[in-house]
């Protein structure tokens, strides 16, 4: 098993370069979200709307942090000023782009709505370099980003005949708001234990979808029995593994290099796509899917070779 400190990554004994273990991390973020969209319509097929799922899932998530970092005592106390950064990021930031994303999925096929969310690497670079100078575009991330997104296009082109145009919207919506949370997250979170910062974000997201869901009156939980093992695969693969993966690891690669590699995503969620929901691929998106695939991968092969940009861990 993997061991990772702040100042050792090892596997099995064999020292590891940060720049591998941060594009591992990434990968396997990157697989548990690609499963959201599965887990999530699984619920959806037993009657549990988006609210109710999304707050289950992060209440549940984040009794299960508290209770990890408590029972290890775990260092989580945080000047004032850090709590209230943590809490704006996942009450707002991360809790639009939750929100968004599933609704998203009641109005167009799973594989369309992530794929939709993928635009968002682009809005995180103009971001970076709009708002730091630790990142800027150079050759060797042009063309991996460049690959990314034809492949992402090419996957778009040969997609699905009917359109609901409110679902395409929620979807931009929520890869908006995920650039934004992503370029603020990188920034926030440095210098804070990636299991303590997810705590604290599953915890305020949590927050916000209860207010939300009593204000609104949307909450169900009248849904079939079987509905439970979606929300409990999105609690245990899609938000307890797959947060805190994506922390530790772009603490190591870097944000941009983070959304690059995060992009096998939409593959993983194209092919569950067609085996748990039906949604059938094509030659088109096969071939956009190896695109993006060889984006990210080209990115893992760039951090083994070059120097660790600006949000690196210190050792």
């Amino acid at each position: 098993m993997f061991i990772v400190t702040n100042h050792i990554y090892m596997y099995r004994g064999v020292k590891m370069s940060e720049k591998k273990i941060g594009g591992l991390l990434i990968v396997i973020s990157a697989v548990c979200f690609g499963a959201i969209p599965i887990f999530a319509k699984c619920a959806y097929s037993s009657g549990a709307n988006f609210i109710t799922v999304l707050f289950f899932r992060f209440l549940i998530s984040s009794i299960i942090l508290w209770s990890i970092i408590l029972f290890n005592r775990y260092p989580f106390k945080l000047k004032g000023k850090k709590i209230l950064s943590l809490f704006i990021l996942g009450g707002l930031g991360y809790f639009v782009m939750s929100a968004t994303l599933f609704a998203s999925l009641n109005y167009i096929p799973a594989s369309m709505s992530t794929l939709i969310l993928y635009i968002y690497p682009v809005i995180v670079c103009i971001l970076d370099i709009w708002l730091k100078k630790s990142e800027s575009f150079s050759l060797k991330k042009l063309v991996p980003l460049a690959l990314a997104l034809l492949g992402l296009w090419f996957m778009l082109s040969g997609s699905f005949k009917e359109l609901n145009y409110y679902g395409i919207l929620l979807a931009f919506v929520a890869a908006f708001s995920y650039a934004i949370y992503i370029s603020a997250g990188d920034m926030v979170s440095k210098g804070i234990d990636s299991f303590v910062s997810s705590a604290y974000i599953i915890a305020s997201s949590a927050v916000s979808f209860a207010v939300f869901g009593v204000l609104t009156r949307s909450f169900n939980v009248s849904f079939k029995l079987y509905g439970w093992w979606g929300i409990l695969g999105l609690v245990l693969f899609s938000t307890i593994i797959a947060i805190n993966t994506f922390f530790a690891g772009m603490k190591l690669v870097g944000s941009t290099n983070t959304s690059i590699i995060s992009m096998i995503e939409p593959v993983v969620t194209v092919v569950l796509a067609a085996v748990f929901l039906n949604e059938r691929l094509n030659i088109i998106q096969y071939f956009g899917g190896g695109l993006i695939l060889a984006g990210a991968l080209l990115v893992i092969y760039q951090s083994t070779n070059t120097k660790r940009e600006g949000t690196s861990c210190e050792h």
